[in-house]
């Protein structure tokens, strides 16, 4: 990846078909170079063939099978089911071809182009906010995987910039316990980690939590005591961070596939990588900011800046 200052935006694929002279602004009193456009285009039948829903919309019975599943067994959350069903498959949105959000990602890519300024394609993964589709899942990957694939070589674009691809947020807490199905069994044994040990630890540390005062443990966050520190004070068995270490090397290894697929397809030189959360906050998504290098060329880091003066 070439090193040099970046000056991006993110955009939809419509604001820059309605707004002509928009990017040419930006790039004149802002110096942008790059724009980070969302995927929101029809999908050809070769890629929609791979999509593991039953239909549009998809029934329910198909997509809890999909999902992560708690350590009870049950569901992440339903609220989102919606979302679900108003895409093809994980992660992308029903598009008509032929409409006017079926063929805006085409003008788009053609305006930036003239423009200029380097192009990279924004796409979905595995996680809404809370929903989230099983990483361990067969069918999920080779259905991201091919939309992925799709992306990076019908369009004109320098690189892609993959979001959500993690474990529910983790001010969530039933999305910090999942997931443990048939799938994810699999994978934890071939990642080399005990699946039984993980769940085992999991629900003691819950027991252990339960019996601690909520006042005294907000008191000891203030003093900057992190998870580490608060799991070695209550001497948490290492199966905890074995879970935590197990998620994100599976969606560490998901990525490299989805990477390698890329470039296989589009050439070394297409561009890949992915937002990631900040370091303190990051294992608890899943994602491990000392392995992004095994997968991304570039990482988008999930920093809010505060408006208030």
């Amino acid at each position: 990846m070439a090193k040099r200052q970046r000056t991006g935006i993110y955009l939809r694929p419509e604001v820059i078909v309605r707004n002509p002279g928009y990017i040419e602004a930006l790039q004149e009193k802002l110096g942008l170079n790059l724009v980070i456009i969302s995927f929101a285009a029809a999908l050809p039948d070769s890629v929609l063939a791979k999509s593991p829903f039953d239909g549009v919309p998809l029934s329910d019975a198909c997509l809890e099978g999909l999902l992560i599943k708690h350590l009870d067994g049950g569901v992440v959350d339903p609220l989102e089911f919606d979302n679900a069903r108003s895409c093809v498959g994980p992660a992308v949105k029903a598009s008509a071809e032929g409409t006017a959000e079926g063929t805006a990602v085409g003008s788009a890519v053609d305006a930036l182009r003239k423009a200029g300024v380097e192009i990279w394609m924004c796409g979905g993964c595995y996680t809404e906010r809370r929903l989230m589709y099983c990483p361990s899942n067969p069918a999920v990957n080779d259905w991201l995987e091919a939309v992925h694939v799709h992306s990076a070589t019908a369009y004109d674009v320098d690189g892609l910039d993959i979001t959500h691809a993690r474990y529910p947020m983790g001010s969530f807490p039933r999305g910090l316990f999942s997931c443990t199905c048939d799938h994810c069994r699999t994978r934890a044994r071939e990642l080399g980690y005990d699946m039984d040990e993980m769940i085992a630890a999991l629900m003691s540390a819950r027991e252990r939590l339960r019996q601690i005062d909520g006042k005294l443990l907000s008191r000891a966050c203030d003093l900057g005591m992190g998870f580490l520190d608060v799991a070695q004070a209550l001497d948490l068995r290492s199966g905890v961070l074995d879970w935590y270490r197990f998620r994100a090397d599976l969606l560490t290894e998901n990525l490299r596939r989805f990477s390698r697929a890329v470039k296989s397809a589009a050439g070394e030189e297409m561009l890949f990588g992915a937002d990631i959360h900040p370091a303190s906050l990051s294992l608890f998504v899943g994602q491990d900011h000392a392995t992004f290098h095994k997968f991304a060329d570039f990482a988008s880091p999930l920093a809010g800046v505060s408006a208030t003066a």
